[in-house]
């Protein structure tokens, strides 16, 4: 009866103990695995916007704004990505892939604006990190965004067709957003078998336990 009842106390406590190390090792596990998931989407969205603005800077030198357009709403299109807009120094959205979305005014404490507009440092000198955010709309699904500097390069402010103040450092900014769903769902499958492999491992080290 003493052992019985000695061996029912060290599986409570030897599972108890397990259930606790283990899942904070599964917490971890999984916040870790979440990470790398979106540095790398991070990564990605940074490569691409730099894709965008290297895909539209002649016309945007020339003027060629239906050219512009165009490269703007067939990458826009792709199922990868959400919307690509531009705006100007005032806030102003002048290209988008969702047309409804062009000559609107951009609220300068919403989620694309805030990272600039709080921050100490310009935006030309931000980190990646500074400079993305994660959000949803209405309750759906997530998404990550991404804002770009457009510079004010020499071949702008020397343009005869509209060129622009030397001094002015940024001509706008690049807004790239991107669905979060693949990343989530990934996470929710990582955190499925994690907990499936900490029960099977808790249920082992009990049984253990009671063998003893």
């Amino acid at each position: 009866m003493m052992r019985q009842r000695l061996s029912t106390k060290l599986i409570v406590w030897g599972g108890t103990s397990s259930a606790i190390i283990i899942g904070l090792f599964a917490w971890l596990v999984v916040e870790n695995y979440q990470s790398h998931l979106v540095a790398d989407l991070e990564e990605y969205a940074e490569q691409l916007s730099e894709t965008v603005k290297s895909s539209t800077r002649y016309d945007m030198l020339l003027n060629q704004r239906s050219s512009v357009h165009e490269i703007i709403n067939t990458i826009g299109r792709q199922q990868a990505i959400d919307r690509v807009r531009v705006y100007n120094k005032d806030g102003e959205v002048i290209y988008s892939s969702d047309s409804t979305d062009i000559g609107h005014l951009v609220d300068m404490r919403a989620e694309a604006c805030y990272a600039c507009h709080t921050a100490d440092r310009p935006l030309e000198s931000l980190p990646i990190s500074d400079r993305t955010r994660t959000f949803s709309i209405n309750g759906d699904s997530r998404l990550m965004g991404i804002i770009s500097p457009i510079y004010n390069e020499p071949s702008c402010w020397q343009s005869s067709c509209h060129a622009h103040e030397e001094e002015q450092k940024v001509l706008g900014v690049l807004d790239l957003t991107l669905p979060l769903e693949e990343v989530d769902q990934q996470r929710r499958s990582a955190t499925l078998m994690v907990i499936g492999l900490s029960f099977v491992v808790m249920i082992a080290i009990s049984l253990i336990i009671f063998v003893m």
